[in-house]
């Protein structure tokens, strides 16, 4: 279905995308894509996240509704992104006082707004939103897709409930 979605959004083999799905019975199309997931990241090159962890500055490049018992019990939303920089807003609330917390996520924000090359060549960068100024780590706090941001975390993979191997 990514391969037929890759298709219609007029992309070629060279072409990076982050493929994300909602469904409403989730469950079982993670363990479907769990189970064979070094084939899935083998024909695809990346392995489907959860929508809710599509970043959202995200563009969009595809999106499809797939009614395939394949592939879920119910209608799926395959979106298929450009890479786009993915902030965990926990590790970054972690620099911040209590009564900062709430602007992790306007520093999210901020990152994935920024030029993705640019942004993915920096070690790390300071951002100053207001008073308030953090350092955010490349690997830490930003990551160049999702996938590397779950990989990074034990606590997001408990969180969505997908298990990270070796061969993510």
């Amino acid at each position: 279905m990514v391969q037929r979605s890759r298709k219609a959004a007029g992309l070629v083999v060279q072409d990076v995308v982050e493929v994300f799905y909602d469904e409403q019975d989730s469950d079982s199309l993670k363990n479907s894509l769990t189970t064979h997931a070094s084939a899935t990241i083998k024909r695809i090159k990346t392995f489907p996240l959860p929508i809710s962890l599509m970043p959202a500055g995200a563009i969009r490049r595809y999106e499809e509704e797939i009614n395939d018992s394949d592939f879920g019990k119910k209608t799926v939303k395959l979106v298929l992104t450009f890479p786009c920089a993915s902030v965990n807003v926990d590790e970054v609330s972690k620099l911040l006082s209590a009564e900062q917390a709430s602007l992790a996520q306007h520093f999210a924000m901020y990152l994935q707004t920024m030029e993705y090359n640019r942004l993915m060549a920096l070690a790390s960068c300071s951002v100053t939103l207001g008073d308030v100024t953090v350092n955010l780590v490349k690997g830490v706090h930003y990551f160049s897709t999702a996938n590397e941001m779950l990989k990074s975390s034990k606590d997001l993979q408990a969180r969505y409930g997908i298990v990270i191997t070796d061969e993510f």
